[in-house]
């Protein structure tokens, strides 16, 4: 492998990057390898089928749970303080705004 270059801190430091040569490797040498498929998590399922919720809380935090919404707001320490007392381990999702989503340009 050979070292890449970056800047970080203002300084200059070498850095090996596998993945970057990961073309090289060729196709064949993966094919012993087994992979798991992902599973979703059923609250982030949920979240993607009920975007009406999203709208809801556009700029917001959101804690959810089981197909509901356990609090939401623009401080996430409140948020998942309250959401704790309820439901242990909830999924935290901050909603953007439409400022801050990024849209690929088409040329």
């Amino acid at each position: 492998m050979l070292p890449c270059w970056y800047t970080e801190g203002g300084g200059w430091s070498p850095v090996v990057r596998p993945v970057a040569w990961a073309h090289l490797i060729p196709f064949s040498s993966f094919a012993d390898v087994e992979v798991e498929p992902v599973k979703a998590d059923p609250d982030h399922v949920w979240l993607v089928e009920h975007p009406e919720v999203l709208e809801k809380h556009v700029g917001q935090w959101i804690a959810v749970k089981d197909g509901r919404v356990l609090a939401a707001g623009r401080d996430f320490r409140r948020v998942a303080a309250e959401a704790k007392k309820i439901a242990a381990d909830p999924l935290f999702q901050k909603v953007p705004e439409p400022a801050d989503l990024v849209y690929p340009c088409l040329r």
